[in-house]
């Protein structure tokens, strides 16, 4: 039986992909590095990274998976973070379609929908939780290390696009972003679907 707890960061942003993080096991709650996780979004950057540090440190079994700004406007970010998940799924083994319908694997989301995964797979056992990124110690560690590498990828960007500012505000629609599209309009890495209110 796996078990798979899963969050997903980047959901809302104008610019770049979803990342999604999945955290692997039976039940973590005993491991000390779970004991201080909660919502990423409850946390300063010092404090995610100081508990993503410990995650990698730590015996648990975790990895992230992501979908592209195109992929997003072209399906919609509800398809995009199905896709991630999906893609994760099978790389844990060739013969993944069987443990799926032996219902060996169990999904564990945070929030009220399961990206349409139970209409895809609808012998896949899955389990939502309100608010569990901020209940379910797994999710909150998924959460976590969806959050920090997102973020670290947009710090590199903004190196690429410095006009756009990705370091400050990581994609997110602040004033400031939408007032630099509105000036360069939009660069390779931005969600196209997501800035047609926008105008130049």
């Amino acid at each position: 039986m796996i078990h798979i707890y899963i969050d997903e960061a980047g959901r809302w942003p104008l610019a770049w992909p979803v990342y999604v993080g999945l955290v692997v096991g039976k039940k973590w709650y005993s491991v000390t590095a779970l004991q201080s996780c909660r919502d990423s979004k409850k946390l300063s950057e010092k404090q995610r990274e100081a508990l993503f540090k410990q995650l990698q440190q730590s015996s648990i079994c975790w990895s992230y998976a992501k979908s592209s700004n195109r992929y997003i406007d072209r399906y919609g970010i509800v398809a995009a973070i199905r896709r991630a998940i999906i893609q994760w799924i099978k790389k844990l083994d060739i013969n993944y379609k069987n443990l799926i319908e032996n219902k060996q694997i169990i999904l564990h989301i945070d929030g009220n929908t399961d990206f349409g995964l139970s209409k895809k797979f609808p012998w896949l056992t899955i389990h939502t939780y309100i608010k569990g990124d901020d209940k379910v110690p797994a999710i909150s560690a998924a959460s976590i290390i969806a959050k920090v590498l997102r973020d670290r990828e947009m710090v590199r960007l903004d190196k690429k696009y410095p006009d756009y500012w990705f370091a400050q505000h990581k994609g997110y629609g602040t004033q400031k972003h939408r007032k630099s599209i509105a000036t360069y309009w939009l660069s390779r890495v931005h969600r196209r679907s997501f800035c047609k209110s926008i105008q130049q």
